[in-house]
């Protein structure tokens, strides 16, 4: 999505040094505009707290601080976008982002047209005017 003039900071490409993914994560929540959520059964597991505990933490420690955020702040959850990519569905989707009540943004394909509702929504969406305490 970079050559549609957006920012993307993802855990996968970051090269510096050590991390707390936690920190990273809230660093990055408190920083962005929207996160995405990539659906898969691996993140239904571990968002859902019954993936293999040793297995994933980055992931686990970034879906930890991306709940307490959306319980803290409700009104965030606007921002908070579920993308199910080719090859996965809803049931990828942990349930605390609401797979079966709230929106969720199906990418078709890699091509303009198979990411335009999510680029029409994060591009119509008010930015956030507020930081997290």
């Amino acid at each position: 999505m970079t050559a549609e003039g957006l920012r993307v900071h993802m855990d996968q490409l970051y090269t510096g040094p050590r991390q707390n993914w936690q920190h990273w994560a809230l660093h990055n929540f408190q920083e962005c505009d929207f996160v995405l959520v990539l659906a898969s059964p691996m993140c239904r597991r571990v968002g859902d707290g019954s993936g293999d505990g040793g297995r994933h933490p980055g992931l686990r420690s970034e879906l930890t601080a991306l709940q307490t955020l959306y319980q803290r702040h409700p009104e965030w959850a606007k921002y908070v976008l579920p993308v199910i990519l080719p090859g996965q569905s809803r049931l990828g989707i942990p349930i605390f982002l609401g797979p079966e009540s709230e929106d969720y943004y199906t990418v078709r394909d890699f091509t303009p047209q198979g990411v335009e509702t999510l680029l029409t929504t994060i591009r119509v969406t008010e930015r956030r005017s507020w930081q997290f305490d």
